[in-house]
C-alpha cells in the first residue's frame, strides 16, 4: 500500500510535522510504502494559467507544460491509496506553499478556451481515502469554521480523487514557539490510522 503525505508547513518538527508523523505512524509500522512530502523542499513554479493542460478532454489528468517537481509528486499522489494532507493556518487560510500547490491541480480539470463556464473536474471518482490536518492559534472548534483551511485541504483530496476519512484541527497551537500536542491528541490520529488501515487491508 502507497501512503503519502503532503506538508505544507514551514516548521519541520513542530506541531504540523508532528501530527502527520503520528498519522503516518501505523503505516510505517505496518511496513507500508511511506513517503512524507514537504512542499518547502521542493522547486514548484507558479502556475501561469497558460491553460495548455485543461484543452485536451477525457478523464486523465494532463501533464503541465512547466518543469519542476509537481509531476514527480503528482505521480505519486496517484498511485498512493491513502493521501495526508496537512497545512497550519496562516492569515485564515492554508499557507502560501500550499495554495501554490492547489493552483498547479488544473491538469486534473477540462477547460478549453471559448468555454463561458469555469474549469470541470475531470473525473468524480473517489478511490483513495484521505486524512486532513490542520492547526491554528484560536480554538479549534471555532478554527473549523472561522478559517478556510480545511476547504483548500478538503479541495486537494477532492481534485486528486480522495475521499476523505476523517479531519483532525488543533487549536491553541501557537501559544508558544513549542507548542506541545496533548497525549490524547496524539492518541486519537493514530488511531485513526489504524482503522483506516485495518478497514484497506480488509478491503484488500
Amino acid at each position: 500500500m502507497k501512503v503519502t503525505a503532503i506538508v505544507g508547513s514551514y516548521r519541520k518538527g513542530k506541531v504540523i510535522d508532528t501530527l502527520v508523523d503520528e498519522a503516518l505512524k501505523p503505516f510505517i509500522d505496518s511496513g507500508e510504502d511511506v513517503v512524507k512530502i514537504y512542499l518547502t523542499d521542493k522547486n514548484i513554479l507558479f502556475c501561469t494559467n497558460c491553460r495548455a493542460c485543461t484543452q485536451k478532454k477525457g478523464k486523465e489528468a494532463q501533464k503541465c507544460v512547466l518543469k519542476d517537481d509537481m509531476e514527480g509528486i503528482l505521480n505519486r499522489c496517484s498511485e498512493s491509496e491513502v493521501l495526508i494532507l496537512a497545512s497550519p493556518v496562516n492569515f485564515m487560510t492554508t499557507t502560501a506553499i500550499t495554495k501554490k500547490f492547489i493552483e498547479r491541480l488544473l491538469p486534473y480539470t477540462y477547460w478549453p478556451w471559448g468555454t463561458k463556464t469555469g474549469p470541470r473536474i475531470r473525473s468524480f471518482k473517489r478511490p483513495k481515502k484521505s486524512i486532513l490536518i490542520s492547526s491554528c492559534s484560536m480554538p479549534g472548534l471555532l478554527a473549523r469554521f472561522c478559517t478556510g483551511s480545511l476547504f483548500y485541504l478538503w479541495l486537494i483530496s477532492f481534485i486528486l480523487g480522495a475521499k476523505v476519512y476523517k479531519t483532525f484541527f488543533v487549536g491553541f497551537s501557537a501559544i508558544s514557539v513549542s507548542t506541545e500536542i496533548k497525549p490524547k491528541v496524539l492518541n486519537k490520529l493514530t488511531n485513526t490510522s489504524q482503522k483506516l488501515l485495518n478497514k484497506l487491508k480488509i478491503l484488500d
